[in-house]
């Protein structure tokens, strides 16, 4: 680019602007090789970054167009090859320059007229110290190269460049022998008065790998924009003055916006640090920054940034906003009023409700109120409240996935009763109906095995006891039951399908039969010829009630005894054709799915139950519907191998658990596909099991499919 600007005027022009005398500015950069690098970026639109390395520090001139976040990207690009920063003079200064006429036919006259241009530039001085290296001028040259480069791709790939920042700088943290996990306080003062044009932030506390990075990336999330700094470390203190603009470059002088700064400066620059403890760091502060805009929106605000502070609220939303974006999109955004206290209330998460006092709030929620779908308003609510609640006491590592899915099982069991005495009230005040036949429900499933997970569904079966109806009201009383759980399933609202979704398939004859059973109906389908599969023989192994009549209870007990465990053979040619459809039907083709892939958690499942079919005709012991506890008495009492009790249950306890991480990050039950190796979703779901890397991830889910996907011929044998 041509211009009328002598280095000379260039740098009159910056030594008025950059507020140091010649002295004052670092050994290195005089105010001509500032200006040469200046020169450099408005002839060529090429970022300039320069440095000079002696000893164990370095000296480093950058120049470039000026960029909101500009110094979160430097100072990130710094702290992932563990750079700290010593000293720092931040600047933006706009250099002035006349562009001469040029000649053109389109011109009229032929010779557009000189015009004057003002380019913003940032000019940033940095003295750091370098981490241990053997070739530390190496590692300079890297990190100006990276530096220019990031410059260069603009403000267009900000938030690129940002996100692939944060990753790089958790795995540099979560390296680091042993991780920093204190949160220090810090002391920030606000100033208008010093400046005409900006607003200043006097900034004190304990110096860390990255502070400036996390305060500059804080400020960038809530667009504002960072026009010069001074920054001096002595010892482990730090002391640094910010001068900020409004996005518009204005000085922050809205009260709002005073709030969102504090806010920055206290609680997102803290969440940064955190952001280690992430599965997945980029995800977790996109999504607080999302919850840091919507608690200063709220009319309490202040009350809520107060309990954002705290380091235990902000390590959990840390684990929470970085495993699952959809428990954010359903629950804490939309229901912050009622969930978001939750993050807060510490006792609460450190509980284990059990089904009693769940049922009691339940029931409390319901009874203030006589309008039905206020009624059933209030009772999902307590549902999602205390659903959520569990989840956070799992993510947050304060239970194992065992307790998880008892406490999760003990939920579920509150809301299925509950709801079904709701249900019944429904059919009785609404329909104006007395006469509802006894009713009593099971669980199926994960849910029969108190083993439930994220985004499990609710597998039912229900059963009315028709043997005092008269024939000519069979048909009337099997409308009257089926209408109850029509009800039920609308009363059980589910945010998301198959999260907490009532499941009613398993029952006689499938979708083609009633909703409810007769007691009738059940025993002669449980018959032999009377139409039940062995699928259905394996599934029943995990009914277990939950409410309802107890007389029915014991007599739809006893049906599914004599069906089940009647000591006729397992069908194992049935099975091994059963799960070669599924693998067909329900895995796509060069993926591996965590459930139905050869190898998957449905053959250790039906694994499990065909051994317990077989050994509980003649042993009661092992007719329980926990998986693991079925493996641990069929073991014990000489039915499965020991090894292979041992491996099994290892195995269970692996794939359970990398179903759960697949299903919380995608918040429903339905794609259990894993993604590929390359894929950095692949690299989350590693972080959220607690693997180094996706290389022993990998390893891990490939001896584990191994061998497990020999079962079947083991079983045989």
């Amino acid at each position: 680019m041509h211009m009328t600007l002598s280095k000379d005027q260039l740098e009159e022009q910056l030594a008025q602007q950059l507020l140091h005398r010649e002295g004052e500015l670092p050994a290195r950069w005089r105010l001509p090789e500032v200006a040469e690098a200046v020169l450099t970026v408005i002839q060529t639109e090429t970022p300039n970054v320069l440095g000079d390395c002696h000893d164990r520090e370095a000296e480093l001139l950058v120049v470039g167009r000026d960029m909101l976040g500009a110094l979160a990207l430097i100072s990130g690009t710094l702290a992932v090859h563990r750079i700290s920063i010593i000293e720092a003079d931040i600047h933006t200064v706009k250099v002035s320059y006349t562009v001469p006429g040029v000649r053109t036919v389109l011109a009229r006259p032929p010779f557009r007229k000189p015009r004057q241009r003002t380019d913003r530039l940032l000019v940033d001085f940095f003295r750091v110290k370098l981490p241990p290296a053997e070739q530390p001028e190496l590692l300079v040259q890297t990190v100006a190269r990276e530096i220019q480069d990031i410059l260069a791709r603009g403000q267009e790939a900000r938030g690129e460049l940002q996100d692939r920042l944060i990753e790089r700088f958790s795995e540099v943290i979560r390296a680091q022998p042993p991780p920093e996990k204190k949160l220090y306080p810090v002391r920030l003062r606000i100033d208008n008065e010093q400046s005409p044009n900006a607003t200043l932030l006097e900034i004190e506390s304990t110096d860390t790998l990255g502070f400036v990075f996390e305060f500059s990336n804080a400020l960038s999330l809530l667009n504002f924009n960072i026009v010069r700094v001074e920054i001096r470390t002595e010892g482990n203190a730090i002391r640094d003055r910010f001068w900020i603009t409004t996005a518009h470059g204005e000085k922050v002088t809205d009260p709002a916006a005073l709030a969102d700064l504090r806010f920055a400066a206290v609680v997102i620059k803290q969440f940064t640090h955190l952001l280690p403890t992430a599965p997945n760091p980029t995800q977790a502060l996109r999504q607080f920054s999302e919850l840091a805009r919507d608690v200063l929106r709220w009319s309490d605000w202040k009350d809520r940034i107060r309990d954002l502070s705290s380091d235990q609220v902000l390590r959990t939303l840390a684990r929470v906003l970085g495993a699952s974006e959809f428990l954010w999109e359903d629950f804490l955004r939309l229901q912050h009023e009622s969930l978001f206290p939750l993050l807060t209330d510490q006792p609460q998460l450190e509980r284990s409700i059990g089904r009693d006092e769940l049922e009691r709030a339940l029931r409390q929620a319901v009874s203030g109120t006589s309008d039905w779908a206020e009624r059933v308003a209030r009772f999902n609510r307590v549902k999602d409240r205390e659903m959520f609640r569990i989840d956070l006491r799992h993510l947050t590592e304060r239970i194992g996935f065992e307790q998880f899915g008892f406490e999760l099982t003990e939920l579920a069991e509150a809301v299925v009763r509950v709801a079904l005495d709701l249900a019944v009230e429904w059919v009785r005040t609404h329909d104006g109906i007395e006469d509802v036949p006894p009713l009593a429900v099971f669980g199926l499933g994960k849910l029969g095995g108190r083993e439930l997970g994220f985004a499990s569904d609710i597998e039912l079966f229900l059963c009315y006891d028709d043997r005092r109806i008269p024939a000519e009201r069979q048909g009337e009383v099997q409308r009257i039951a089926d209408d109850v759980v029509r009800a039920l399933l609308k009363i059980i609202q589910a945010r998301r399908e198959g999260i907490f979704e009532v499941d009613l398939r398993l029952r006689p004859y499938g979708r083609q039969g009633p909703l409810v059973p007769s007691l009738s109906l059940c025993d002669r389908y449980y018959r032999p010829g009377g139409g039940a599969v062995q699928l259905e023989r394996l599934a029943l192994v995990k009914l277990r009630p939950i409410g309802g009549s107890s007389d029915l209870v014991q007599a739809m007990g006893s049906v599914r005894d004599r069906f089940v465990y009647s000591g006729a053979p397992v069908d194992y040619a049935n099975i091994r054709d059963l799960r070669a459809r599924q693998v067909a039907e329900l895995t796509e083709s060069g993926r591996l799915n965590a459930k139905y892939s050869p190898g998957g958690l449905v053959d250790i499942e039906y694994f499990v139950q065909a051994r317990q079919i077989e050994a509980g005709a003649q042993d009661t012991e092992v007719r329980v519907t926990n998986t693991l506890e079925a493996l641990h008495r069929l073991e014990r009492r000489g039915w499965v191998p020991s090894e292979w009790a041992a491996q099994l249950s290892e195995n269970y306890r692996f794939l359970r658990r990398l179903i759960d991480a697949l299903r919380v990050v995608r918040g429903n039950a339905k794609d259990l596909h894993l993604p590929e190796p390359t894929d950095p979703e692949y690299r989350y779901l590693a972080s959220r099991l607690g693997y180094p890397d996706a290389e022993a991830l990998e390893q891990a889910i490939g001896d584990v499919f191994q061998w497990t996907s020999h079962i079947w011929e083991r079983a045989m044998c």
